[in-house]
């Protein structure tokens, strides 16, 4: 039996992209997606926020840097990823992230087309 490990999530970017590189030269970024649900449908003063992190490669990373703001929508299909390590304090920390296959720009932030249209 084969396995799947796929992860999507549609949110807003958290903070502008900032492009880096590895030793070797591939580019990569880190990005924090915001996702909301209203545990009340009936509520729509109440919303839990959940903040993803991303990590992106190569093309996806520049794409990223080139194209992404703070609160642009984004579409984001990936696979979850653990990742663990020692600290400088010797203790070991742990997280999950989602390395992004493929990314959708799916508008501009509301204020920033707001602007745009006056």
């Amino acid at each position: 039996m084969g396995t799947i490990n796929t992860a999507f999530i549609l949110g807003n970017v958290g903070a502008t992209p900032e492009l880096n590189h590895t030793k070797e030269g591939h580019a990569f970024c880190t990005l924090s997606i915001a996702t909301h649900r209203r545990p009340n449908p009936d509520d729509r003063s109440e919303r839990s926020t959940t903040w993803h992190t991303v990590k992106l490669w190569r093309h996806n990373a520049e794409f990223a840097h080139e194209y992404l703001s703070k609160g642009d929508p984004v579409a984001i299909d990936g696979r979850i990823h653990h990742e663990r390590w020692i600290n400088r304090d010797g203790q070991e920390r742990a997280k999950t992230v989602i390395v992004g296959n493929r990314i959708t720009l799916i508008g501009r932030r509301e204020a920033e087309s707001a602007e745009d249209a006056a």
